[in-house]
């Protein structure tokens, strides 16, 4: 005769304790799942508390570093000052960045993403003096570490292709604030006189990284109407067939025309220097001309 425990039936005496094949362990498994729930319950708190720890450290450690890069900035511009207080030169009203008895030349650094592998040759001039750095699938964090020993030589002109990486990692607002970050830390290492130019992000083939490219063009283009250092070069005529596979690298016709669009730039910005130049050799200013 097999026994049930009573409220398994619910009729009748109870005629057994726990006899129910079924159901006899159920109290054991409620148990089990009971402490299981308990133990998960108490995991997900110390998630949640860990990850509030991290993202306040992060949060300071992004001031601390924003601090640092200001003060930064205001050594730079302090040593600067001294410099030009203790040094007693005679200067010439020709700019610096002219080249000067055909011996001097533009020195231009160009720093990016394998978007500008090869550009060396590329953008070669009588005029100029280039020197490429290429960093391989960097992001705008990663070349700003890069960023104070790159431009150590003292460059008159800046080429910064960067940001494809980070609009597929990260959304708009994000890369926004790298690249102004990044902007920042090229201004704060280089000369006031060095000008930089800010390469736009080709058209992605992904539809949410090509809104988040438009949208970093956009500031790009804003920033340089607020600051005469920076000067931005329109990708527009990159198109779909001129990206690769994965829509992020760009195939030989595509790295033609964004070779010729920064060469192009380079281009109109020395013949300005030229024009001033010619134009202050052969219109002295009226306390020179006083001097003679």
């Amino acid at each position: 005769m097999v026994w049930f425990h009573d409220e398994c039936i619910n009729e009748g005496p109870m005629v057994g304790i726990w006899t129910c094949l079924n159901c006899r362990t159920l109290p054991a498994q409620v148990s089990k799942l009971s402490s299981q729930i308990s133990d998960l319950c108490r995991e997900l708190v110390s998630l949640q508390s860990t990850n509030m720890e991290l993202v306040h450290i992060l949060g300071r450690k992004s001031m601390e570093c924003d601090k640092l890069q200001e003060e930064r900035a205001n050594l730079t511009i302090t040593h600067k000052q001294n410099v030009a207080t203790s040094t007693s030169v005679t200067t010439n009203i020709a700019s610096d960045n002219l080249p000067q008895n055909g011996v001097t030349k533009i020195k231009i650094t160009v720093v990016g993403t394998s978007l500008v592998k090869g550009f060396g040759v590329r953008l070669k001039s009588d005029k100029t003096d280039t020197c490429v750095y290429v960093k391989p699938g960097n992001n705008l964090m990663q070349l700003r570490s890069s960023i104070p020993n790159i431009v150590n030589n003292n460059p008159d002109l800046v080429v910064l292709q960067a940001g494809s990486i980070d609009v597929t990692q990260y959304d708009d607002d994000a890369v926004i604030h790298e690249y102004r970050r990044t902007i920042n830390s090229l201004k704060s290492c280089t000369s006031d006189k060095t000008t930089i130019f800010l390469s736009g992000i080709p058209m992605r083939k992904n539809r949410v990284h090509e809104y988040s490219a438009r949208r970093v063009n956009s500031f790009l283009r804003q920033a340089s109407l607020s600051d005469p250092r920076l000067q931005v070069i329109d990708n527009d005529n990159i198109i779909l067939e001129d990206l690769s596979e994965d829509g992020i690298h760009l195939t030989p016709s595509g790295k033609n025309k964004l070779a010729d669009n920064i060469k192009r730039q380079i281009g109109i910005w020395i013949e300005k220097q030229d024009f001033t130049m010619n134009y202050v050799r052969d219109f002295p200013p009226l306390e020179r001309q006083n001097n003679r």
